[in-house]
């Protein structure tokens, strides 16, 4: 019996525009070399399609899916969709996903699979890797593009054809990226002076022009090791709530903070926005930023997201990019710490005291600590310091429950 990991990848597409999307976007470029082709285990893994039955004719009538076919054993699994509302579509796309996710339990590694998304050469052959390495869960952000300009954009290039097979390599697609960026993701660039009231997210663009640091709330989920499940619970999105939801922790994670592994772009119409540019200036965006941290729905793993900047880049990580990521970690460290102590100022003010124990005060020195620890690693440009933010993080947040009594205070 073969022992060789398992990969079931999962994809939910139906209606046309999506389809279309499927065979322009997402197969192309997960069918170049260094991507499912590029993997060793392909007959033990499997690439699963969930559609309704119309539209698993016109996918089966690609060249594409003849490619793919070839390469990997193909399942469709049929649903009955309807296209009433948003909310509506998430459930079914929730439902979709967990039936398709099922195959994997107890089984291999699940990977999530979006069809309005283009994806860099050699992403998978990276996350195989990574499996090998022990991890079980790797997680990142695909920024997004505006639709309407990628499209003549790629056409002018022949880049993406329809229904053909595209390598784009990583720094290629940091460059599609920037050049065609959504509104949703220029509106949270720093600089804005109608950056969103209700952001998630922060980016600051390269001293060199070549990219830019995405910080988000809620890093997707692109590979899952579903292995040692034997159900998984009920889920509208694949985000941060899927990774809690299914006990993962911090030590099952990578976070994929390096472009050049791989660079995932979503592809969506310029006027869909997950949030909106201020009405009136905003002359305090670190309070917004602040806010969508530290806000109640988030969790010990959305900051840790936060706090590893996505590198999106075009050239090498010289000395001025790493300049550039010390001070912006020193930057948005400096926000968090002002924002607990902002929060523990509104509960005392509402309770008239402070949460006062040993305890706390031994666990901010231990956390006081850990923050100058890692940010002396990353003063010296290793890479081991980037990725134990997390333990830095974890000491942080357990200080800032133990002050503020188990509350998060909204910051005003």
């Amino acid at each position: 019996m073969s022992m060789e990991r398992r990969f079931f990848f999962l994809v939910a597409v139906w209606g046309n525009t999506y389809v279309d999307n499927l065979l322009t976007f997402c197969l192309p470029t997960l069918l170049s070399p260094g991507n499912i082709p590029g993997l060793p285990n392909l007959s033990e893994s499997q690439f699963t399609i969930i559609t309704t039955q119309a539209d698993e004719q016109e996918i089966r009538q690609s060249s594409l899916f003849a490619t793919l076919s070839s390469l990997i054993r193909v399942e469709f699994i049929l649903m009955e969709i309807s296209h009433d509302n948003r909310e509506e579509k998430y459930s079914h796309l929730g439902h979709a996903f967990k039936r398709a996710a099922s195959q994997a339990l107890g089984k291999g590694q699940a990977f999530f699979v979006h069809p309005n998304a283009m994806y860099s050469e050699g992403m998978l052959t990276h996350l195989y890797r990574l499996s090998c390495q022990g991890r079980r869960v790797c997680v990142s952000h695909g920024p997004v593009v505006s639709k309407e300009k990628l499209i003549p954009y790629l056409s002018h290039r022949k880049l993406c054809q329809f229904d053909k097979v595209t390598a784009i390599q990583p720094r290629a697609m940091v460059k599609i990226l920037m050049d065609n960026l959504h509104t949703d993701m220029s509106n949270h660039d720093v600089r804005n002076p109608f950056f969103p009231e209700n952001p998630y997210m922060g980016l600051w663009r390269a001293p060199n022009g070549d990219g830019a640091l995405f910080r988000f709330v809620s890093l997707h989920p692109y590979m899952v090791d579903l292995s040692r499940h034997d159900d998984i619970p009920d889920f509208t999105a694949i985000d941060h709530d899927f990774v809690r939801a299914n006990g993962f922790v911090l030590s099952d994670i990578h976070i994929e903070n390096d472009s050049d592994n791989f660079l995932v772009i979503g592809i969506k119409p310029e006027n869909e926005h997950n949030a909106h540019a201020s009405q009136i200036e905003n002359d305090d965006v670190e309070s917004a930023i602040i806010n969508s941290t530290l806000i109640p729905s988030n969790c010990m793993y959305s900051i840790a997201c936060f706090m590893n900047g996505i590198r999106v880049h075009s050239s090498d990580l010289d000395k001025t990019w790493h300049q550039f990521e010390e001070e912006n970690f020193a930057y948005v460290n400096g926000l968090l710490v002002r924002g607990i102590a902002r929060g523990l100022d509104a509960y005392a003010h509402k309770t008239g005291r402070l949460p006062d124990s040993g305890a706390a005060q031994q666990q901010d020195k231990t956390a006081s600590g850990q923050l100058a620890a890692q940010y002396s690693l990353l003063k010296d440009g290793n890479k081991r310091g980037l990725t134990r933010i997390k333990t830095f993080v974890k000491h942080a947040v357990i200080a800032f429950f133990i002050r503020l009594g188990y509350r998060l205070v909204k910051i005003k």
